[in-house]
């Protein structure tokens, strides 16, 4: 769980990217799309500028299913990292727009 001890810590740029992308894979496995247009935008972009690298820090890619005659993304799928140093449930609760994704999360954290 991410806690801030000082108020520097929390307004950091790259913290609050990490945050924001781990209560979007806390949540259930997205598309890069999907986790891009959930992003919240905030002036000057800054979660933008940093989502590739936080992406690649934490998530692993999921290839679709080989053969699937469907035209299928992968999936990003949470590194445990996101679970034991990222994670905030009370985040995720403010974020969450169904009630069952706040859920999903706590079940997901669980496991």
């Amino acid at each position: 769980m991410t806690v801030c001890y000082k108020s520097d810590d929390c307004n950091d740029e790259l913290t609050q990217s990490r945050l924001e992308v781990s209560t979007l894979l806390a949540a259930g496995d997205k598309t890069h799309s999907q986790l891009l247009e959930l992003m919240p935008e905030r002036s000057g972009n800054a979660h933008t500028r940093n989502f590739e690298s936080v992406l690649k820090e934490l998530s692993t890619y999921r290839p679709p299913p080989k053969g699937s005659e469907n035209l299928e993304q992968g999936l990003f799928v949470p590194k445990p990292v996101v679970w034991e140093q990222h994670y905030d449930p009370l985040h995720v609760l403010r974020r969450a727009v169904h009630r069952r994704d706040f859920h999903s999360s706590m079940d997901r954290f669980t496991a």
